[in-house]
């Protein structure tokens, strides 16, 4: 992206060798309308650095010297505190300190002032807009483009990784969403080609990660092996988990998940983490670190459980159903006068 946009890079991970042979005559970058279309993806692909550099270690994070928490869009304003996005410098804020002019369309944290700077323009992220405004988003970034008011121009959808989670990657659903996407991609070439762009445009598509299908039966539970008044913080669920222990809990909690000696579940102190994944090193990876194998999924509260489909049971008295609302919160029941047996036939068994 830098050498598109003829700058200089921030410090950075990634090799010029790696991407230099897809280029055509790459000693001389486009001096004109260099714009990189990202239609799906995250800040991240932006940093140029691993994990450990740019600390964005999860979309929900624990910051342990501020003892402030990123929950991904859920708890602003917290999450425009600027500690948590200048460990590594975004292109667009690369590009506008060497003279260039950065759009950004919901693209997650051009609204954060970083290193002093805003986006020159910044359309705010909104949670799952449809397919159709990402066309209106295309048509606006060309008018831009077009006008020469623009050098980089970087668009964000998140239909796909809505629907992915919402339905599975092998859904209809999603077949759906991606057909749309490619229907937006085909106007946004088609439009840059009207509009005599087509040649000096260079578009990069990018996505943020894979999904893989689970199911109620590849379940591992947390909450049934490690006592959750030994952590402070667990945040994240499904493929990852991260594990604030409490002062001095840290061997306790982590030898109890070594305990469960599940077959589909890697548990990783903070210094085990494996090299290749470039995450161990900044101070907001958690103490402990859990992997799933593919197709399983880490719960960490008790919400997972499911009433069986197409089940009935014999009617009961209302005074059996405070166990069950006890059970699905996860919770000790207060003295009652329900039984469990009563109700536990309704519920699958996922654990």
């Amino acid at each position: 992206m830098c050498h598109l946009l003829g700058i200089t890079p921030a410090p950075n991970n990634g090799t010029w060798s790696t991407v230099s042979d897809m280029l055509v005559n790459w000693n001389s970058p486009n001096g004109d309308a260099n714009g990189a279309m990202d239609l799906n993806g995250i800040i991240l692909t932006n940093l140029g650095v691993h994990c450990e550099n740019h600390g964005f270690v999860g979309n929900y994070m624990y910051d342990i010297k501020h003892k402030e928490k990123f929950l991904i869009w859920r708890n602003k304003p917290t999450i425009y505190n600027t500690y948590w996005w200048e460990d590594a410098e975004p292109v667009w804020i690369t590009a506008m300190k060497q003279g260039k002019r950065a759009y950004m369309y919901r693209w997650c944290g051009c609204e954060v002032m970083i290193e002093g700077r805003n986006a020159t323009y910044c359309k705010k992220y909104v949670s799952l807009p449809p397919i159709s405004e990402l066309g209106t988003d295309i048509d606006d970034a060309i008018r831009e483009l077009k006008s020469n008011n623009a050098d980089l121009v970087a668009l964000y959808a998140e239909m796909s990784d809505f629907v992915g989670h919402s339905y599975g990657p092998n859904s209809k659903e999603i077949e759906n969403v991606i057909v749309g996407f490619d229907k937006q991609f085909q106007h946004l070439m088609t439009s840059l080609a009207t509009e005599g762009l087509a040649d000096d445009v260079n578009v990069i598509i990018v996505s943020d990660h894979g999904m893989a299908e689970v199911s109620p039966s590849r379940v591992i539970n947390l909450t049934t092996d490690i006592n959750m008044n030994d952590v402070d913080e667990i945040l994240d669920s499904g493929s990852v988990v991260n594990i604030w222990p409490k002062q001095g809990k840290v061997d306790k909690v982590y030898q109890d998940l070594k305990r469960m000696k599940h077959p589909h579940l890697q548990v990783f102190k903070k210094q085990e983490i494996p090299e290749r994944w470039h995450l161990k090193r900044h101070y907001r990876t958690p103490p402990i670190f859990l992997v799933a194998d593919v197709g399983w999924y880490i719960a960490t509260h008790p919400s997972l459980i499911h009433f069986k489909v197409n089940f009935g049971v014999r009617p009961f008295a209302n005074v059996h159903v405070y166990q069950l609302m006890c059970h699905l919160l996860g919770i000790k029941p207060a003295p009652n006068n329900g039984t469990w047996s009563t109700v536990s036939s309704m519920l699958t068994s996922i654990y």
